[in-house]
C-alpha cells in the first residue's frame, strides 16, 4: 500500500509551523541587528550598576521634608489626568460614531474619522506637550491639551471596535419600528458597549495619569517637573521621596480602577 496522503489540516498545520519558525528567525535577525544602534549587553549594565549603587546610597533615606509640596503636584498631576480623559471621552464618542461602519452616515466620513485617531495616536506625547507648552505657556493646561489628544486616539479607536463587533439584532428591531439613527445610537448600540467603554475608560484615566507625571519633564504641570529638577541637582534623597509619592499613589489608582473594572464587567 501506498503512503497516506496528508489531511488538509496536517498540511495546515505544517504551513502554521513553518510560517512561525520563519517569524522567529525575523525576529531574531532584526534584534540581532538592532543590538548595533542600542548598545544592548549585559557590559553596560554590570558598568552603570556601581552609579545606580551610588544613586541609592544617596537616595536614602528620602527627604520628605516638602511632602505637602509634592502631594499638592501630586493632585496637580491627578487633575491633569482626570480633566484629559473627560475630554478626551467627550471628543472621542463622536469620532467613534463616525468612525464605526455600522454607524457612519457615509463611508468617507468612517474614513476620516479613523484618519484623525490614526493621526493622534502617531504624534509622541511628547512633543504634542511641547507644541502646547509654547501655544498656551507653561502650566497644566498645557498637560490636559496634550494628554487629550493622547487620550482621545485610544479612546476613539477603542470605542469605534467595540461598536463594530455588536448584535445587530436590536439595531436592526428599533430600526424597523422606525427610530431616527439618533434614537438607534441611544438604545440599541451604547448600551450594549457601556460596559466595556467605561472598563476601558477607567484604564485610560489611570494611563493618563501615569503620563501626567512624565510631561511635567517639558513644562506641562505636574510633579514630574519636581522629580526632574530634584535630579538634575543631585538631591537624590528628594527625587527618592518624589518617586515614592508617585508609587504610592499609582499603585492606589491601580486598586480602585481594577476594583471598578470588576464591578462594571
Amino acid at each position: 500500500m501506498g503512503e497516506r496522503a496528508p489531511l488538509k489540516g496536517e498540511r495546515h498545520i505544517g504551513l502554521t509551523k513553518r510560517k512561525l519558525f520563519y517569524w522567529i528567525l525575523l525576529a531574531g535577525i532584526v534584534l540581532g541587528w538592532s543590538i548595533q544602534g542600542t548598545g544592548v549587553g549585559m557590559q553596560g549594565l554590570i558598568t552603570g550598576l556601581p552609579a545606580m549603587a551610588s544613586f541609592l546610597a544617596h537616595a536614602f533615606p528620602p527627604d520628605f521634608s516638602k511632602l505637602p509640596e509634592y502631594l499638592l503636584l501630586m493632585v496637580e498631576t491627578l487633575h491633569i489626568g482626570l480633566w484629559a480623559t473627560f475630554l478626551a471621552v467627550g471628543l472621542s464618542v463622536p469620532l467613534s460614531l463616525l468612525a464605526a461602519q455600522n454607524t457612519t452616515p457615509r463611508r468617507g466620513l468612517s474614513f476620516l474619522a479613523r484618519s484623525l485617531l490614526d493621526a493622534f495616536r502617531s504624534l509622541p506625547d511628547l512633543v504634542v506637550a511641547v507644541l502646547f507648552v509654547v501655544a498656551v505657556g507653561l502650566g497644566p493646561f498645557a498637560g490636559v491639551l496634550a494628554l487629550t489628544v493622547h487620550a482621545t486616539s485610544l479612546l476613539g479607536r477603542f470605542y469605534a471596535d467595540e461598536i463594530e463587533v455588536i448584535d445587530p439584532g436590536p439595531v436592526e428591531a428599533l430600526q424597523s419600528t422606525g427610530a431616527s439613527r439618533l434614537q438607534t445610537i441611544a438604545f440599541a448600540v451604547i448600551p450594549q458597549v457601556l460596559p466595556t467603554c467605561i472598563a476601558f475608560t477607567l484604564y485610560v484615566v489611570d494611563h493618563c495619569i501615569r503620563m501626567a507625571t512624565v510631561l511635567g519633564i517639558v513644562g506641562a504641570g505636574g510633579i514630574g517637573l519636581a522629580l526632574v529638577l530634584s535630579m538634575r541637582l543631585f538631591e537624590y534623597s528628594e527625587a527618592a521621596a518624589i518617586i515614592i509619592v508617585i508609587f504610592i499613589t499609582i499603585s492606589l489608582l491601580d486598586k480602585l480602577s481594577n476594583y471598578l473594572r470588576r464591578r462594571i464587567i
